[in-house]
């Protein structure tokens, strides 16, 4: 088998060089070498090994960078103003942020270096190192760049860069591994897949509900404000009466524009609507609970209340249609179970020289 990192991956979007059915050549400049990018003390460094396996300063500290932003958030919620100079060093609850975007950060090399092992165990890539990954991305990107050169189609992006080829490898990874342990281990049986797709059937089979909504609409008679605080007024009117069991009939009699009550069915028979408030009054009432009142604002100053009368179930597709789904999907499962098993018990050994060096600043 190929190794993974020169597997394309048709399920990508085709590029602009190729989206309009035609092969234009495109000149592209050649992107810069990731590997000569990246100081070459780095690559022979290492912070800690996993099962004796290096991890590079520079895979560390490029997935370090990548989880910065994970850090920010959990210890600033969001907010700008929480990042002081002190920022990485103030404790919470014991830990601080530069503390915790550490451990972070190894556990997520752990996990890739467990991930490498496994390729590398069953033939799929050479070896687990960041230096050889590093120059498969410049294989790849030439390769990429020569193709658009001569007006060859291409799959997914023109040039990759490090996390996306590195997302882009080790998806490719597992999806061979999954390949791999179908082929040598034992099949699933009729009852194990049966008992799986129970299990799973509510997340990835379900066919949705029909929801069935009553509702009035108000417009607002002129553009001044008083005319749109009326409008408002009468809403809210409409609804205290609605909220209070009012018979809908009644309050669209004296309040809907036409004096009539509205009905709409929506389900996964509905997903095509061209205009953009019943695109919007369908999500709403799809996300809505039987019994729940609802206002859907729509051009021209107006407004709809609505209620969900109905909600039913339309069951989940079944097993002999998805069979194969299924049993791709246990062997997803399957695949991270092993992983999280070799993870929780790798033998992790840190550099405590490098790893002290290490500032997330």
């Amino acid at each position: 088998m190929r190794y993974a990192w020169l597997v394309l991956s048709v399920l990508c979007c085709l590029s602009p060089a190729a989206a309009d059915g035609e092969a234009r050549p495109k000149v592209i400049s050649p992107a810069p070498s990731a590997y000569e990018r990246v100081p070459p003390d780095t690559l022979s460094r290492w912070v800690a090994k996993v099962n004796g396996d290096p991890i590079s300063v520079a895979l560390f500290t490029r997935r370090l960078a990548a989880n910065r932003s994970s850090a920010y958030l959990r210890f600033s919620g969001g907010e700008k103003g929480a990042i002081g100079e002190d920022f990485w060093t103030k404790k919470h609850d014991g830990e601080t942020p530069a503390e915790w975007l550490k451990r972070r950060t190894l556990e997520d090399c752990v996990r890739i270096k467990v991930e490498l092992g496994i390729g590398k165990k069953y033939g799929l890539i050479p070896d687990t190192s960041y230096a050889t990954f590093l120059k498969a991305l410049d294989r790849e990107n030439e390769r990429r760049r020569a193709a658009l050169a001569r007006g060859e189609p291409i799959y997914g992006p023109e040039q990759y860069g490090e996390r996306e080829f590195l997302l882009y490898t080790l998806n490719n990874l597992r999806l061979a591994v999954q390949s791999k342990l179908a082929e040598e281990g034992p099949q699933p049986s009729e009852k194990e897949l049966r008992e799986f797709y129970e299990t799973v059937k509510g997340m990835y089979f379900r066919l949705g509900d029909k929801v069935k909504i009553q509702g009035i609409r108000l417009t607002q008679k002129g553009t001044e404000p008083p005319a749109q605080a009326a409008a408002r007024a009468r809403l809210a009117e409409a609804r205290e009466r609605l909220e209070a069991g009012d018979d809908i009939q009644a309050v669209a009699a004296e309040y809907d524009d036409e004096g009539k009550v509205r009905e709409w069915t929506f389900g996964p028979g509905t997903n095509h609507i061209r205009t953009r408030w019943r695109t919007e009054l369908r999500d709403t009432a799809l996300s809505m609970k039987q019994g729940e009142l609802r206002e859907v604002s729509v051009p021209g100053d107006a407004w709809y209340l609505i209620r969900c009368e109905q909600r039913e179930s339309l069951g989940y597709r079944p097993f002999e249609e998805v069979r194969n789904t299924v049993r791709a999907l246990y062997m997803e499962r399957k695949y991270r179970k092993m992983v999280d098993g070799l993870v929780r018990s790798a033998r992790v050994e840190i550099n405590r020289a490098e790893w002290d060096k290490i500032e997330p600043r």
